[in-house]
């Protein structure tokens, strides 16, 4: 034991007074008898004047001034044993008093140090403005730490403290370094050096191993939070508060946490618990392994092995079968100890943290989201740093993506801790420095204390016996809620019912996303896990985190897919990350971005590209779709890491919304599986974990916090209307009795409104009114400052506090604001203030703006002619005192009432259980007809709105808002409320209810009076709107018949446009408003009288499943989709519920019902459920919600299957009780199938099957084996598999029938990807275990989706039926689910041989049947034709049976293909097994067998060998697959890279290129077919199409020189070599030839303006913003170029006129022309790169500084380069030749660049676009113009 404990009596010590200032000690010590007595039966003091007495065990004793007694009852010391190098600071600066300094030095000498048995590595300070020390090492002595005596300093430098004690620990002689370092400070107060000094210092004790502990003494410690953070790294193990009084008490405790941290001292105790995944990578060397695994060994003892489950990883940067392991709660501890024992280390000399990562990533990507993930890396080897930037930043991503803390452990010296720290995030907590003889005791602490301190709790599920429902799932729970149907009984146990559900279900993007809803006759949404994680959808499959993109989907399909999808996602803000990978040119996607824009939704493409190809294609792909959010261009190899981070800087402003959804698709024309599982579905599953942050607990606790605060809002508890204090306000001026005085609004505010909608209308009527407004916010809410900008119309007149205590602050700001206001001196200055007093404003709140206010008056008061409104508003507003003025004399009382003022409750006293029957609240009325009176009224006319209702409003504030937004549209509202008198201001004329039974004519006639004199004059547009509630009574709805029948008649003369409505839930036209007809006032009037009351109200389940389709994407595409409906009234026959219903179970959704309370319709429950007894629950009593319901919802949800979503059953609709097929364990008896037959089955096994679909293959399987006569002369069953991604082996060569049955029965459903490749070639294998035996072969496929390679499944069945295999594939699915095509490549296209089952009914009826008759009739042999494959005639000595013969290979191995390096051969024991495919652009590697980049894969058959560089080539592949855009090129006799074409522009249309290989250049596509080449093995001839020649004329005309080989050539006798026909043709009679422009801009063509060049008179005038870019199109060029423009300017500005950017491929050249103003002429500068660096030269032009129309040509020719410039004064006057230069070329290769060419504009930020007018653009480089041959013929 290495913390000895001792157990000492009771004790009581006497210091002497001078013993106390340093003089010598002196102790009398008396041991008491009995440790288990009380102290106070022990020691009995009392209190003289001058000395205390004590009476100990009957023995007096005295003593002075000052006794301190130190009593021990029956407690254990803490004594520590291990050794630690520890150097204790205690604070000596002037902020101590002497008795507090004597206490630190008392608590250091006598308590703590005593405690150590090693005292010879222990020092101690003090400090204060510097560093003294009391004792050093190895003179360790109590007494002169009690005698020191300090300068007692100001200033407190803990920096030099801790600097100091690093240094002495460090550099001492007589320490041993291996031993830890621990420095302790004592301060009371705060670092006088700042804060980034001090974490300086800190970080200056890491770098040199040492820990750094602090104490904070005092009862009022200073020492800041942060200041402790930053000197411990923030482990709170090694920080402390302590009072004085309670120092002694402490020191057990400190002693404990510096003895953890010592070397052989005492080890951790308790456990490490929860939901967590550990994975611990070691690379060590060979020295240290033992050690290592040791010290895993003892973590290991630590681990709770419990539920929720412990998932544990060991591995080691190695490879091989023991270099990780798994293991989870089921594995014993031995079980772990044994495989570490097998574990092996690395031979690097560096540990490679990347590789280490990579070992275990995939086990992070997959992990639950709510456990702790934690990655523990050990070594003690120097880290790898040749990229340690990169290496920082990968680990920055990793931790913040997956939500990763890694935590580095480096046992021995050869570990930097600085290169160490940027692993564990700059986190010095999580790493760990530790000398090989500490590593297991204060190394493995620090290791069960970083860990500790992460791991996250698994909240224990409440009130409930089972287990929490983990999910997949995402629910949608809905219960009743109507507005005038509600109760508060009812309304709380629904709400208590759904936070137990909350509490009980483990919430998480990856786990549950569960919305919570109520419902009427529409939904309104209570909370949802969407408000609080960003929604991921990923179309077509997302089952292990990833994507899986449709198979050849362009980027049209995909952002269609991105609208479908969309269409009924409800959400704040919609965001499709459109991936796009490849360049190839699609049609205008105008259209479609437009109706993406219409929908709100917003597209930012993600283009990717490999790191060594060209992205220009991919650029302007992109650039052409102006999408809303930029895109981003990432390569492929950045994807994972920095494209996440990209991806979220760039979507970061646009996740503004409470809802955010993210939809991520891809094009799939360039992908490939190595791209998808090894990078994108990385880079979604990455940038999942980036934005879903919240864990389980913290969602729970928020939604509990929405169930509640809504709860609340309901009940009508914690409302802030904002809108009422702004009514307030409002209604303060209008009533004033100064309607000129100058008006000022001032608001001040906690928190946002609960109506912003209707606070902004206010906020309307406010402006209009011309009141001017000022705000005060206080504490942080961004959504209540929008509110107050929007208010005040002016960010500056808005105060921003951050508590109300602030109130200097307040008083500046409103200061200088009412100084800003410009005020009519003249006239009175009334202002309104409206105080927030809603519940979340704290009653200290209130007491300090009661000051604010209160100052603000005084403030106010020395003004003139000042006037104060004061009132306060939660729900409503209530006034407390109106227009008092301020003065000297009066503010005093003012402010007496402010500050005497009670808050109002916020809670409606009027509340009852039941609320009054309104069905729609007055004011929605209101504003409905408002905006259908403002949209319909005609000129010229009056629009009036008659209202007559018999019901107070819902909120009479709101009904008067209203009423005033009309009245400033011009739309006057009459308004009749019938037996309410309670609001007259509003209201226009209140009927009494005595009233309604005097319908006479005098009556209506004095109504009619009444009405005429609120009337506008003139001619009126007349709605008459009438309360027709189902509740309203007969006598009233009589009158306001009669009322309106009388109105109608007596005031027809000034209507223009006439209509009746009536309203409740909804407004319904009685007469349709329109131009009034006088001759159809009858029809008027029979309408009127013949209306009735709308039907009741009742709540409608259906739209809750109505809303279920909203879950239908697949984010989780594994995910259970339910809808739990809670019902507890009649419908009233909701008609929609079984459609629904039966819509949502088509669909694949799950609902269940439960009908709680007497009333419930038993039909409309059970239909939602489809009549399925388990999936609802009947409850008559209420009491029984929260106990049995709960219970079965949560047991029912761990039920129910995943959503199907590629198989959507065909269910009839409902009419009786019906169940879902069941899946039987019974045998169908048919007849034997016999015959000499090898067959194996392959049942697909993925993600995309239900469990019942998966039962029913096996089933029919296990069946259709039932029926056969096995044996070995009959049928064997060769082998049995499942496969999804992965092939397993169910069985294999076994004939009994009942242990295969067994067999089939226990498959295991893996859940994975469909890859019916690796299932065919798997059964092929098992059918040829045995080749002599002369039986038929057949291979059974059963699966019912589309696999991920089609083209990889053909090859399978094609190697399969060259084997002599017949294939039948059996699917199962609607035509929208399976891949026709594909299972009928599977079949070998014989119809016979596939097997077609839509629904899951049909397949369990007649599978068996369909598949033992199929399987029969091929025993018989009826068959044979069409799967025994041809003949063959002759053996191709390279095909790959022939190649693997020769081989002589053993084992399975790899052979190249001879005619293209990116095909390769799989040979088993001499035999050809299978073809693969490496991606067009790599090429097989036979050393690291893997597909590598042409330039590092070593391949023997490389075309480019002994080939020049700049060589050419294309392959029968690239043809075959139709690339005739893509060819390679060589590059020291290695295939450089594949490239590709592109476009060029022709007559204002792109016209797409492909490769000729026998000109060896571009040429335009004019047919769609590729051109073949000439082969000698494969006997393909080419028809050549030139564009440009490589040939060219010599001085004789019967040969010509190859510009690739430069070598000159013969033609044929009898023929002559022609540059026109690129070859030797007859010599014909001599003609000129004509040199036309490869590149001919005229600038005469509308199309030109598309570069928004401005066309005039046949020029394009350029005006300093106007560029051409023709891109792939004049890069093209050889060393004999010519390039002619015509050009005039008069600026006086240097321009760029026209480059060629720089081209991708290294060694090759660019150019450049631009012009320079000199000082009487312009100067023309050329500049043309090349591998030797820059050719530059230029010329002087007096014509173009002139501004004259100038021609320049530059042109090369053989080497040579010249330049020169003509002109001409006049338009039809000759040119005249003005200047030339010309200049020696460097020998070069030919020039093949892909780069763009850019007229009028560059990329020199020096040179400013070109301005001036172009007549043509000319650029030649198929042949040169007769001029410009014959100046370098001269030259």
């Amino acid at each position: 034991m290495s913390c000895r404990e001792r157990r000492s009596s009771y004790i009581c010590v006497s210091l002497m007074v001078s013993e106390l200032w340093g003089l010598r000690l002196t102790r009398t010590v008396h041991k008491g008898y009995s440790t288990g007595r009380a102290q106070r039966d022990v020691c009995n003091i009392t209190l003289s004047t001058e000395r205390f007495t004590m009476q100990f065990q009957g023995f007096p004793l005295t003593f002075l001034s000052i006794l301190i007694l130190q009593v021990q009852s029956n407690l254990a010391e803490t004594v520590c044993n291990g050794r630690v190098n520890l150097v204790v600071a205690m604070d000596s600066s002037s902020s101590l008093t002497s008795i507090q300094f004597l206490q630190i030095k008392n608590f250091t000498a006598k308590g703590l140090l005593k405690r150590f048995t090693q005292t010879n590595s222990i020092a101690t300070v003090s400090f204060a403005d510097n560093v003294e020390i009391v004792t050093d090492f190895g003179e360790l002595n109590s007494d002169e730490i009690m005698m020191y005596n300090s300068n007692r300093d100001y200033h407190t430098r803990i920096d030099f403290a801790i600097g100091n004690m690093t240094d002495m620990m460090s550099n001492s002689s007589i320490l041993d370094q291996s031993v830890p370092k621990v420095a302790l400070i004592l301060t009371d107060g705060k670092s006088t050096s700042g804060i980034e000094l001090l974490h300086q210092s800190a970080m200056y004790a890491d770098r040199n191993n040492v820990y750094v502990m602090a104490i904070g003494v005092g009862e009022e410690v200073n020492l800041s939070p942060t200041e402790l953070d930053n000197m411990t790294h923030g482990i709170n193990e090694h920080q402390q508060i302590i009072p004085y009084r309670d120092l002694t008490k402490s020191v057990d405790q400190v002693v404990e946490q510096i003895c953890y941290l010592s070397q052989n001292g005492p080890l951790r105790t308790g456990a490490i618990r929860g939901r967590y995944l550990l994975t611990i990578v070691f690379d060590v060397t060979i020295q240290s392994l033992d050690l290592t695994k040791q010290l895993i060994a003892k973590l290991l003892e630590y681990i709770q092995y419990e539920n929720p489950s412990v998932n544990l990883i060991i591995a080691s940067v190695t490879d091989g079968p023991n270099s990780i392991g798994r293991f989870d709660e089921a594995s014993s501890q031995l079980e772990v100890l044994k495989f570490i024992e097998h574990m092996t280390t690395s031979s690097h000399q560096h540990f490679d943290a990347v590789a280490a990562y990579d070992k275990v990533e995939s086990d992070f990507l997959y992990a639950p989201s709510d456990s702790s993930n934690i990655a523990l890396f050990i070594t003690d080897k120097p880290i790898q740093t040749d990229d340690f930037t990169y290496t920082q930043n990968y680990f920055k991503t990793k931790s913040e993506s997956n939500k990763v803390d890694v935590l580095f452990v480096g046992v021995g010296s050869a570990v930097s801790p600085d290169s160490s720290l940027a692993l564990s995030g700059f986190r010095v907590a999580h790493r760990i420095i530790a000398s090989n003889t500490s590593v297991l005791t204060s190394g493995l602490n620090n290791i069960i204390r970083a860990i500790g301190t992460e791991v996250l709790k698994y909240p224990v599920p409440v009130n409930v016996s089972h287990e929490a429902f983990h999910g997949p799932a995402e629910i949608l729970i809905g219960y009743s809620n109507c507005p005038h149907m509600f109760n508060i009984e009812k309304f709380n146990r629904y709400n208590k019912f759904l936070e137990n559900v909350v509490r009980n279900i483990h919430m998480g993007p990856d786990n549950v996303q569960l919305t919570l809803a109520t419902y009427c006759t529409g939904i309104n949404y209570v909370t949802s896990i969407k408000d609080y994680v960003i929604t991921f959808h990923v179309p077509f499959g997302l089952q292990r985190g990833g994507v899986i993109t449709q198979l050849q989907w362009t980027t049209e399909n995909v952002i269609r897919e991105v609208l479908d999808v969309y269409d009924e996602v409800e959400s704040d803000v919609k965001i499709a990350i459109v991936i796009i990978s490849d360049p190839f040119m699609e049609e205008d996607l105008t259209g479609l971005l437009k109706e993406a824009d219409d929908e709100n939704i917003l597209i930012m493409p993600l283009a990717l590209y490999h790191d060594n190809a060209t992205k220009e294609g991919i650029e302007e792909k992109v650039n052409k779709m102006s999408t809303a959010v930029p895109p981003l261009f990432v390569s492929w190899t950045d994807l994972r890491s920095n494209g996440v981070v990209q991806t979220m800087n760039i979507l970061g402003k646009y996740l503004t919304g409470n809802r955010n959804d993210i939809l991520i698709s891809a094009s799939s024309m360039n992908l490939n599986d190595d791209l998808l599982k090894n990078n994108l579905k990385l880079y979604v599953r990455e940038l999942q974990n980036v934005n879903n942050r919240e864990t389980s607990s913290t969602l729970e606790q928020k939604m509990i916090t929405d169930i509640q605060l809504y709860s609340r809002n309901m009940l009508n508890d914690n409302v802030r209307n904002m809108h009422a204090g702004l009514h307030g306000i409002l209604m303060s001026f209008l009533f004033s009795e100064d309607p000129t005085e100058n008006r000022i609004g001032f608001v001040i505010s906690r928190g946002s409104s609960s109506s912003p909608s209707l606070t902004l209308s206010t906020a309307r009527l406010l402006q209009d009114a011309n009141i001017q407004m000022f705000a005060l916010g206080y504490g942080v809410d961004g959504t209540r400052d929008r509110e107050l900008s929007l208010i005040t119309g002016d960010e500056a007149r808005i105060t921003k506090l951050t508590s109300a205590s602030d109130i200097i602050g307040a008083m500046n700001s409103v200061k200088n604001m009412m100084e800003s206001v410009n005020l009519d001196t003249d006239k009175a200055t009334h202002i309104s203030v409206a105080l927030d007093t809603s519940l979340n404003v704290t009653d200290t709140d209130v007491k300090n703006l009661k000051v604010m206010i209160n100052m603000f008056i005084k403030l106010w008061s020395n003004g003139k002619n000042l006037y104060l409104t004061f009132g306060q508003f939660n729900r409503h507003y209530y006034p407390e005192f109106v227009r008092q003025a301020i003065s000297d004399t009066t503010h005093t009382e003012m402010m007496q009432r402010v500050y005497s003022f009670e808050r109002q409750s916020p809670r409606d006293s009027s509340h009852q259980v039941s609320r009054t029957p309104q069905a729609l609240p007055l004011h929605i009325t209101i504003r409905s007809l408002h905006q259908t009176m403002k949209a319909m009224g005609s000129p010229g006319s009056s629009q009036v709105v008659v209202m007559m209702f018999d019901k107070e409003p819902v909120d009479i504030l709101l009904t008067d808002i209203a009423i005033r937004e009309a009245r400033l549209d011009n739309v006057h509202f009459v308004t009749i409320p019938i037996g309410i008198d309670s609001y007259p201001d509003t209201f226009t004329y209140t009927l009494p209810l005595y009233s309604l039974g005097d319908v006479s004519s005098n009556a209506m006639g004095t109504l009619n009076v009444t009405l005429q004199s609120v009337l506008p004059q003139g001619q009126l547009d007349v709605i008459f709107a009438l309360d027709a509630d189902s509740l309203i009574s007969n006598e009233v709805m009589n009158w306001m018949k009669v009322a309106t029948q009388f109105l109608t008649s007596g005031m027809s003369s000034r209507f223009s446009k006439y209509g009746v409505f009536t309203f409740s839930d909804q407004i319904k036209e009685v007469v349709d408003f329109s131009d009034y007809q006088s001759g159809n006032l009858v029809s008027y009037l029979k309408s009127i009288s013949g209306f009735a009351r709308h039907p009741s109200i009742q709540p409608k389940p259906s739209v809750v499943i109505n809303k279920l389709h909203s879950l239908i994407d697949t984010s989780m595409s594994t995910a259970a989709k339910i809808g739990l409906i809670l019902i507890d009234d009649d419908t009233d026959n909701d008609k929609d519920l079984q459609s629904f219903s039966t819509e949502a179970w088509e669909k694949g959704l799950n609902l269940i019902s439960i009908g709680v309370g007497k009333h419930v319709d038993q039909q409309e429950v059970t239909s939602i459920a489809r009549f399925q007894s388990d999936h609802y629950l009947q409850l008559r009593d209420w009491d029984t919600l929260n106990t049995d319901g709960f219970s079965w919802a949560i047991q029912t949800f761990q039920k129910l299957e995943p959503l199907h979503l590629y198989v959507k059953e065909t269910v009839p609709p409902v009419t009786t009780p019906s169940t879902t097929p069941s899946v039987p364990d019974t045998t169908v008896v048919l007849e034997e199938c016999s015959g000499v037959v090898d067959i194996a089955f392959a049942m697909d096994a993925s993600g995309s099957l239900t469990t019942q679909m998966f039962n029913a293959i096996k089933l029919t399987v296990a069946n259709t084996i039932a029926n056969m006569k096995l044996s070995n002369n009959d049928v064997r069953v060769r082998g049995i598999v499942t496969f999804d991604d992965t092939v397993q082996e169910v069985a294999e060569d076994i004939n009994d029938k009942v242990l295969l049955r067994e067999l089939i029965f226990g498959a295991v459903h893996t859940k994975g990807m469909t890859k019916i490749d690796l299932a065919i070639t798997r059964l092929t294998e098992y059918l040829l275990l045995e080749p002599k035996r002369n039986a038929r072969r057949i291979g059974v496929v059963i699966t019912d989706g589309k696999s991920m390679k089609p083209q990889k499944t053909r090859e399978a069945a094609a190697a399969a039926v060259r084997n002599n295999v017949t294939m039948v594939a059996m699917g199962i699915g609607g035509p929208t689910d399976i891949s026709y095509t594909e299972l009928m490549d599977v079949a070998n296209n014989v119809t016979d041989n596939f097997l077609w089952l839509k629904t899951l009914q049909s397949f369990l009826e007649n599978g068996t049947k369909v598949l033992h008759e199929r399987i029969c009739s091929v025993t018989k042999g009826q068959d044979l034709i069409t799967t025994t494959a041809p003949p063959v005639v002759t053996k191709d000595p390279n095909s790959p049976e022939e190649l693997c013969a020769r081989c002589s290979c053993i084992g399975r191995v790899t052979v190249s293909d001879p005619s293209d390096c990116s095909i390769y051969h799989v040979c088993q024991d001499s035999k050809y097994v299978a073809t693969e495919y490496c991606d067009p652009d790599k090429f097989w590697d036979t050393v690291s067998q893997s597909c590598q980049l042409p330039m590092f894969a070593n391949c023997a058959y490389d075309s480019c060998h002994l080939r020049p560089d700049g060589y050419n080539y294309t392959t029968l592949r690239l043809l075959d697959e139709k690339r005739c855009d893509q060819f390679y090129t060589c590059l020291n006799g290695r295939t450089k890279k594949l490239c590709t074409c592109g476009e060029r522009l022709a007559d204002d249309v792109m016209i797409h290129r492909k490769y000729d290989p026998l000109s060896d250049h571009c040429v335009d596509d004019l047919d769609g077919e590729c051109f073949t080449i000439i082969d000698n093995r494969h006997q393909k001839i080419t028809t050549p199409e030139t564009w440009v020649c490589y040939l060219r004329a010599t001085s004789s005309k019967y040969s010509f020189i190859n510009l690739k080989t430069n070598a000159v050539q013969k033609c044929p006798e009898n023929l002559v070599y022609s540059s026109d026909k690129c070859s030797c043709v007859e010599e014909s009679s001599p003609r000129e030839d004509i040199c036309l422009a490869n590149v001919d801009l005229q600038f005469n063509k509308r199309s030109m303006q598309f570069w928004n060049v401005t066309l005039s008179d046949g020029q394009g005038v350029f005006d300093g913003k106007s560029v051409v870019s023709i891109k792939r199109l004049a890069g093209h060029y050889a060393h004999d170029f010519a390039v002619r423009v015509s050009l005039k300017t008069d600026s006086e500005q240097d321009m760029t006129l026209f480059e060629n950017a720089n081209c991708q491929e290294t060694n090759l050249p660019s150019i450049k022309v631009y012009v320079k103003r000199a000082l009487r002429s312009m100067a023309i500068i050329a500049q043309i790169k090349t591998a030797h660096g820059f050719v530059k030269f230029q010329l002087q032009s007096t014509a173009l500084f002139r501004g004259y129309q100038t021609t320049l040509t530059l042109a090369a020719k053989a080497h040579k380069v010249a330049m020169w410039t003509s002109y001409r004064v006049a338009g039809t006057d000759p040119e005249t030749r003005e200047t030339d230069i010309t200049l020696d070329l460097p020998a070069e290769q030919h020039l093949h660049c892909d780069s763009p060419l850019s007229l009028g504009s560059g990329g020199d930020p020096s040179l400013r676009p070109f301005k001036g007018t172009i007549d043509f653009f000319q650029w030649y480089y198929s042949c040169l113009p007769e001029d410009v041959a014959d100046y370098f013929n001269r030259a």
